[in-house]
């Protein structure tokens, strides 16, 4: 109630960012109507903030509401763009609201037009996430999956971090076992087209994985990275990511992380994703091995050696723990559980 009375008789009780932060005070309190009622204030000096009304709308289960308010920021930002073709903040918020209005080709449009004049982060990954709405529509409407797997391709090219794509590529390829020969059919035919062979290649991998046939899940593996090199930071993030899952396959993602260390063995993080595999798996020397291999490799060393003094005093080698906490003493180690 403190903290009302101040948003309600603040000086700058007018001001665009006081109606924000009032509205936002009122959705935290479950008030959504008013809350939205104290956003619209603000919405003509900023009209990010319909952004911040359309998510609350859609959490009421209130989505034809969320898309008109949307369509209300398109109205303004395409307004700004015309202006001046050349601000990069009204051709991101354009394009963000043409995504979200699921006008794809007209998003992607802006985006690559402005990534054709140089590199930005921002930009790429929204054209990432662009591709992976292009997959969810392909995969949902049964189109070819060659023209699936070209869009999470290009997803992962566009940003290789994309969390969205790792997981959509994660389920293509853990469906449920009854329909793992369907996968592979069209996977198979996939390369055979000569359509994303590496992305199939990849997927291929993991599927065989599943059916425990490790000799041609690393064949289609090496292959996918023999396709398109730069995909071992797929691998690697793929392994890190499933690693994280309560309900991990550990060996598949060791798997995955030996793969992306193969294809860049001067890579530290690479290393370093195995590692961490390596010491959830409960195989202390070899997490040792990798996490010292890293070290070797990597510019920052600190991180490694106090993961390396963890590993070793769990071990039971103090004398070497020792060693690698004096090598970084403002890297004091206070706790040797775990990395």
């Amino acid at each position: 109630e403190r903290l009302r009375w101040h948003l309600e008789h603040a000086d700058q009780e007018k001001s665009p960012d006081m109606y924000r932060a009032s509205g936002l005070y009122y959705a935290s309190q479950g008030d959504t109507d008013k809350a939205i009622e104290v956003l619209l204030l603000a919405v003509e000096s900023r009209p990010d903030v319909y952004f911040e009304i359309a998510e609350l709308l859609v959490q009421k289960g209130r989505r034809e509401e969320a898309s008109k308010v949307i369509q209300k920021a398109e109205s303004v930002y395409q307004a700004r763009f015309d202006a001046d073709p050349l601000d990069d903040e009204a051709r991101l918020r354009l394009a963000t609201t043409l995504f979200a209005l699921g006008k794809l080709p007209d998003a992607e449009r802006l985006v690559k037009e402005r990534l054709a004049t140089g590199d930005d982060e921002k930009f790429r990954q929204l054209l990432s996430m662009i591709f992976v709405r292009f997959f969810d529509y392909q995969i949902a409407s049964d189109e070819p999956l060659a023209e699936a797997l070209a869009s999470l391709q290009k997803s992962l090219d566009a940003d290789v971090d994309n969390r969205e794509a790792l997981q959509r590529l994660w389920a293509l390829a853990t469906r449920k076992e009854e329909s793992r020969d369907e996968v592979r059919t069209l996977l198979l035919d996939s390369i055979a087209s000569g359509g994303s062979s590496a992305m199939a290649h990849f997927v291929l991998g993991v599927v065989e994985w599943l059916e425990d046939d490790r000799d041609l899940a690393t064949f289609h593996l090496k292959q996918a990275l023999e396709l398109a090199p730069g995909w071992g930071v797929v691998a690697n993030n793929l392994a890190y990511l499933q690693a994280m899952d309560e309900n991990s396959d550990l060996e598949g993602a060791e798997q995955l992380a030996s793969i992306a260390v193969q294809s860049d063995p001067s890579n530290a993080e690479y290393w370093d994703t195995r590692a961490i595999i390596r010491q959830k798996r409960g195989d202390l020397p070899g997490a040792a091995t990798d996490f010292q291999q890293a070290l070797d490799r990597a510019p920052d060393k600190a991180k490694f050696r106090t993961r390396l003094a963890s590993i070793y005093r769990q071990m039971g080698q103090n004398e070497l723990a020792e060693a690698f906490e004096r090598a970084d003493p403002k890297e004091a180690i206070l706790d040797a559980t775990g990395p």
